[in-house]
């Protein structure tokens, strides 16, 4: 991974450190960073803000390079090839020396007001992990009625499989402490979008804390689903589910 920053531990400490990971984003990466950095700076927090740019055929990573070029808060990785969003995150919070560590996806789909929330519960001790969840008493979420269905199946299997109990395994935004960092993190190795249930069935099954926070959800890529996509997506996370039932079992050796 090619970095504009040494690729050794970076001996700041932070309070917040927050990773976006993007791929093709050129249209909306340099409005939605711009509004992370008001929004962070309203916090009065010590923070940076990673763009993790994957090999993209659009203009996404001079776009990012601007940003970090009129922001010091921004950093930029520039990832040698495009392995998912576990890679992306993975790899940058390994650098960093933080309180919180978390990622967004970069359309904002999440709404930003969940930031603070999970900074005040994985800081003030309340949890170890704080997820963003659509599904949540509290929460609402505008989508398509295709994905919507086979995303509350998925979460329902991965319960049932897992012995877990969470409403939202996958959406775009999830905070984690140190003890994550240094207990957790070590122990995940897929690098694609199931990193993030790789992640919080790991932690779950070590005895670390997980809370979901409910949020107002806006699918800015609404659309039908293609049978393509789905296909895609259901080979993705049922070969995931195996592979993690592996790795829960040599877990518990």
């Amino acid at each position: 991974m090619k970095n504009e920053y040494p690729a050794s531990k970076i001996s700041e400490k932070l309070d917040f450190l927050l990773v976006v990971p993007v791929y093709k984003e050129e249209k909306i990466i340099e409005e939605n960073v711009k509004s992370l950095v008001n929004y962070l700076d309203s916090l009065k927090l010590k923070y940076r803000i990673v763009i993790s740019v994957a090999p993209s055929p659009d203009n996404t990573l001079q776009k990012a390079m601007e940003i970090k070029s009129n922001y010091e808060v921004v950093d930029v990785i520039m990832e040698e090839k495009k392995l998912g969003r576990g890679f992306s995150v993975r790899e940058a919070w390994k650098v960093y020396d933080a309180n919180v560590y978390a990622f967004i996806d970069a359309d904002l789909s999440t709404g930003i007001e969940v930031i603070e929330k999970s900074i005040k519960i994985v800081g003030g001790g309340e949890c170890d992990i704080a997820v963003a969840s659509r599904y949540v008493d509290g929460a609402s979420a505008r989508r398509p009625p295709l994905r919507k269905f086979v995303s509350k199946k998925y979460n329902g299997l991965m319960n049932y499989i897992f012995k877990t109990n969470l409403t939202d395994f996958q959406c775009g935004y999830k905070a984690a402490g140190k003890s994550i960092i240094d207990y957790v993190i070590p122990k995940t190795t897929i690098d694609s979008w199931f990193w993030d249930a790789e992640l919080l069935v790991i932690a779950i099954s070590l005895g670390f804390r997980v809370k979901e926070i409910p949020v107002r959800w806006i699918e800015y890529k609404y659309n039908k689903t293609s049978f393509k996509r789905l296909a895609s997506d259901i080979f993705l996370h049922g070969s995931g589910i195996l592979y993690l039932k592996g790795e829960i079992i040599n877990l518990k050796k």
